[in-house]
């Protein structure tokens, strides 16, 4: 899973190389079960749409954490070029990105960040 990763909530410049590496299976999850196991077990099939899971934080103003901003976008970049690469073979490919939902990741953002993401809900 591409999603599957808790991240600390700290600035880059107080980040740790390793904390910046920690959101890497948002990218290997992508690859894993979005390119190995899934294109290659549906490419006989009729019916052949691979559905990812994203973020609503690629490509939003949402500057923290850094590194799983950036590990998202990674993620969604992935999404997009699988999605060209595999509709040669009638396999198409899409990220839905949920918005703002209540876990234990987002239970300590700033009450003014959660606000700010709640204001974006239609």
């Amino acid at each position: 899973m591409n999603n599957a990763w808790h991240h600390p909530d700290q600035l880059l410049v107080r980040m740790k190389e390793e904390d910046w590496s920690g959101p890497g299976v948002n990218l290997k999850g992508a690859f894993n079960c979005l390119l190995k196991a899934a294109a290659k077990s549906i490419i006989s099939e009729a019916f052949r749409t691979i559905i990812n899971i994203s973020s609503i934080v690629v490509g939003s103003w949402q500057p923290r954490p850094g590194n799983y901003v950036a590990s998202k976008a990674r993620a969604g970049g992935t999404h997009q070029s699988a999605a060209r690469e595999l509709a040669s073979r009638h396999i198409t490919v899409n990220a839905v990105a949920p918005g703002f939902i209540e876990t234990a990741m987002t239970q300590n953002l700033p009450e003014k960040v959660r606000e700010a993401m709640l204001a974006q809900i239609p």
